[in-house]
């Protein structure tokens, strides 16, 4: 699976352009605010249809236009080669696979996988349980989509449970307890699936790019954790109720789960300095990028935005050697930090100016 091309109209700084991009790696190099990220973010829209930076769409399009596209050429892995455009008309968002319109993101999402390496990946580290949800909530969503389907289901029961408690109208709270044991159930044990899998690939990674032997771990800690049934789970809620009653919002379930980063049997991020902790971001999207392909037999884009940077060369070369298994990786570097050893890389090398990407 590769992206053949790419075509940007009134996106951000980015010039009215299409950039060819038919190799396995291309590298985007260029100061900061020159662009490279913005067209990163291009790639990601294509493939899930919204930003990776959470953008408005009046952010992503460029200032004072009212309309923007973007256009991608792209050769499945079947050598079929399909086309998707991402639309911006009157500010709505329109997405077209072959022309014929998505109506739902979640039919696009399973079409061109891709992971993006960014900075902001250090929060799925030391960010709050919401944020490291977030990671291993994705690395569920991109082979299942019945996962997919759960996630929004629990949400949207939450919100009327949590609208219920917030009203006082407790007489009603028992109709959605079943609803959400049941969903939230799904969701607890397909990510301590999840976890024991996903086990079976991070520790390794680990071991190899920092060349440490201490034993490293994900783990997890569910809220309902002394349930095994929805039954259980559905007597868990009630037995919250008056907890939940005076904090007005439910205060058990798949949305209070926790995930750990543990080493020699602590949790390593509590004592892991700021370098380690961006070190075991950039090692969890490898890992994720490897247990996708395992799961899938697919093998993803990868689009890393300028993620080596703190690392030294002994690292950054490791680090690149184990990550593996793409069908094509987009490369942002800054000026004279090309991070390749000589004779080892043959690929598309753009530089980026004021949004102009030429080579």
């Amino acid at each position: 699976m590769r992206i053949l091309s790419v075509t940007t109209y009134n996106i951000r700084n980015l010039e009215n352009q299409t950039v060819k991009t038919d190799n396995v790696f291309i590298t985007l190099v260029g100061n900061n605010g020159q662009g490279k990220t913005n067209f990163l973010e291009t790639i990601y829209s294509i493939c899930y249809g919204n930003s990776f930076r959470n953008a408005s769409l009046n952010q992503i399009k460029t200032f004072n236009k009212k309309d923007a596209f973007i256009k991608a050429s792209i050769l499945l892995d079947t050598n079929e080669k399909i086309e998707i455009k991402y639309v911006i008309k009157d500010g709505k968002r329109y997405i077209y696979l072959q022309n014929k319109e998505i109506k739902d993101r979640k039919e696009l999402i399973y079409t061109v996988p891709c992971i993006v390496f960014n900075h902001e990946d250090i929060n799925f580290v030391q960010g709050s349980p919401e944020d490291k949800r977030k990671f291993y909530n994705q690395t569920l969503t991109l082979y299942d989509p019945l996962f997919l389907d759960d996630i929004r289901k629990y949400k949207n029961l939450l919100k009327q449970r949590n609208t219920l408690l917030r009203e006082e109208r407790y007489d009603l709270i028992h109709l959605y307890d079943s609803q959400l044991a049941v969903v939230g159930m799904e969701i607890q044990k397909k990510r301590e699936t999840l976890i024991k899998e996903f086990n079976l690939l991070f520790p390794e990674l680990f071991s190899k790019i920092t060349q440490e032997n201490e034993e490293v771990f994900a783990a997890y800690r569910p809220s309902w954790k002394n349930c095994s049934s929805s039954e259980d789970a559905e007597k868990k809620l009630k037995s919250s109720l008056e907890t939940d009653k005076r904090y007005q919002t439910t205060t058990t379930g798949p949305h209070r789960d926790k995930f750990y980063i543990v080493k020699n049997k602590r949790n390593y991020i509590e004592t892991a300095s700021t370098g380690q902790k961006r070190l075991v971001s950039l090692i969890l999207r490898s890992a994720q990028a490897a247990f996708y392909t395992k799961k899938t037999g697919t093998k993803p884009i990868l689009l890393l935005d300028d993620v080596l940077l703190e690392l030294d060369i002994d690292k950054r070369a490791r680090f690149l050697e184990n990550t593996k298994g793409f069908s094509q990786a987009f490369f942002t570097f800054l000026p004279g930090e090309f991070y390749f050893r000589d004779g080892a890389f043959e690929g598309l090398v753009y530089k980026v100016e004021k949004g102009v990407i030429k080579s």
